[in-house]
């Protein structure tokens, strides 16, 4: 079995892309630190939570983009989106949400929580990768199925997203109008997601529905995301925010997308990364 192909540039790019997400979000962290402790404050947890999740993102992303250690690297990522998810996510009742209006808590808590499982996903690509080049058939299995998990995962999430939309659709033809979008596109958008993203968990061909999930991701990000002005409708931090987390989605598609269109049947050939 040959171990020695190249590595397509499409996964070096998306695996430097990645780090460099995190590497952001960590910087963010610490930039907008005032706002993260409010939201500390409000779950009852301690401040030093804030640095230790800047640290390990702006570590872990550094040794992801640099190609070293990156199983502790991914783990270390992986348990810190864990662990703030538990601790700034897990309460759904009415109550103050930073800076959004009450009622949004429970919107903004579920959202929080799927687009760091999409994360995950990412991450669990990047360890497949990893551990690729081993020749134990047990280590091979499990790079095999963290693959599958990952693209089934992404794909869940367009799915998710989109069933949200359509939970929230007021709110988000709203958020439409205040951007100067057209309102009209948001039912074709939940529609494509459901049907792509569906492509994508089925695992059949999942080059064709690629491209159109990360046009989906990437115009949504500029459009809804992209103005920092005070009409926005989500404060600046957060819109800065939605950059890296929806940045660290479209690298893992792209690392679906390098690795034979999410073929299964190529993985033993690829190297480490």
């Amino acid at each position: 079995m040959n171990t020695n192909l190249p590595i397509p540039a499409v996964v070096v790019a998306a695996r430097v892309f990645l780090g460099l997400c995190f590497i952001g979000d960590g910087i963010l962290n610490l930039a907008s630190s005032e706002v993260r402790l409010a939201y500390l404050d409000l779950a009852h947890a301690s401040h030093i939570w804030n640095t230790l999740a800047a640290m390990v993102y702006i570590t872990g992303g550094l040794m992801l983009a640099a190609n070293r250690f990156i199983m502790p690297a991914a783990l270390s990522l992986g348990g810190m989106l864990i662990t703030m998810t538990l601790i700034l996510h897990t309460d759904y009742t009415p109550g103050t949400i930073g800076e959004f209006p009450a009622e949004l808590r429970g919107e903004v808590n579920f959202k929080e929580t799927v687009v760091h499982i999409a994360i995950i996903a990412s991450l669990m690509l990047i360890v497949s990768l990893s551990i690729s080049e081993s020749k134990e058939t047990n280590v091979m299995t499990l790079g095999r199925g963290l693959l599958s998990a990952g693209r089934v995962l992404l794909g869940l999430y367009f799915i998710t997203n989109a069933l949200w939309q359509w939970f929230y659709y007021d709110i988000r033809v709203e958020h439409i109008i205040a951007t100067g979008g057209n309102p009209l596109m948001l039912p074709v958008v939940i529609g494509v997601q459901c049907f792509f993203g569906g492509g994508l968990v089925s695992g059949f061909r999942p080059g064709w529905f690629l491209p159109v999930l990360m046009l989906v991701i990437t115009a949504s990000t500029i459009l809804v995301h992209g103005d920092l002005s005070p009409t926005a409708p989500y404060p600046p931090n957060v819109q800065i925010h939605q950059w890296f987390v929806k940045g660290a989605i479209l690298a893992g598609l792209f690392l679906i997308l390098g690795l034979g269109n999410g073929s299964l049947e190529e993985y033993p050939q690829r190297e480490s990364v």
